[in-house]
């Protein structure tokens, strides 16, 4: 069974939602990256990784820098591959997702990309630019891999329907209209997209963009199925010292059990 789905199934065993932190592939060096991941590790269910990329179309002011730094320190998708693979020879558990952009696939080739994400031992990928409309030619590759679809606040109740067909894994929920960035509040249309999908299907819901607290993810418990963090991540790793990181990031982690 995908990693990813094991995630979900403990930690709604273990009574709480799935918490899925973000950050950068080579940020703030591609040194330094690999020892922020062992620290998000300690507490991240799953965690999400960024593949930088020139025009991230998806992305807030704060990811949009990391990832020109990212670029600038040479990080690329064949060095992400080369982590990860280095990676899994001491941790064959936890989930890993890459999001990056489409250009980065087609690029080496949708079925050389899979190819070597499945030998690798990557779990899933979010490929924001990749309409579900126009992924006919992605999926007979993908294999064990799980792509995950976003879904917005502005997606149709006949788009819904398709996104929900297609995913295996989870629904990565984006809570408001834009980009990534921490917000203040949890967006009521974005708690109005869960109820939306909750009512057409039992697929595990994480919502993203704008979280960055540990009172938002608490009003978020029983109501989503995961969390993702990614800007203040970014911000912290920037600003802060690693002991700082993993207070923020086990004091989120603490905010995802049931009360």
């Amino acid at each position: 069974m995908n990693r990813i789905v094991n995630a979900f199934n403990k930690a709604k065993y273990d009574n709480r939602i799935c918490f899925i932190p973000f950050c950068e592939f080579g940020y703030p060096s591609l040194e330094r990256f690999s020892e922020i991941v062992d620290i998000i590790c300690r507490y991240g269910d799953i965690v999400e990784i960024g593949i930088p990329f020139s025009d991230p179309i998806a992305d807030g002011p704060i990811i949009q820098k990391a990832s020109d730094i990212a670029i600038r320190n040479g990080a690329n998708l064949s060095k992400a591959f080369e982590w990860l693979y280095k990676f899994r020879k001491n941790d064959d558990f936890t989930p890993i997702v890459f999001m990056l952009y489409y250009n980065l696939v087609h690029y080496i080739g949708v079925k050389e990309f899979f190819r070597i994400a499945k030998d690798i031992g990557l779990d899933g990928v979010i490929i924001p630019d990749l309409p579900i409309e126009e992924s006919d030619n992605v999926y007979p590759y993908r294999d064990s891999v799980s792509i995950i679809w976003l879904a917005s606040v502005t997606t149709s109740d006949v788009r819904l329907k398709k996104i929900v067909e297609k995913s295996d894994s989870f629904i990565y929920c984006v809570s408001v209209k834009g980009v990534t960035g921490p917000r203040d509040e949890v967006s009521k249309d974005g708690l109005d997209l869960i109820r939306r999908i909750k009512n057409i299907s039992h697929i595990p819901t994480a919502l993203g963009f704008g979280l960055k607290s540990k009172e938002q993810i608490r009003s978020l418990v029983g109501i989503v199925d995961g969390v993702i963090v990614g800007s203040e991540i970014i911000r912290i790793i920037e600003d802060s010292s690693d002991s700082e990181l993993e207070i923020y990031l086990k004091e989120l982690k603490s905010a995802t059990s049931m009360l």
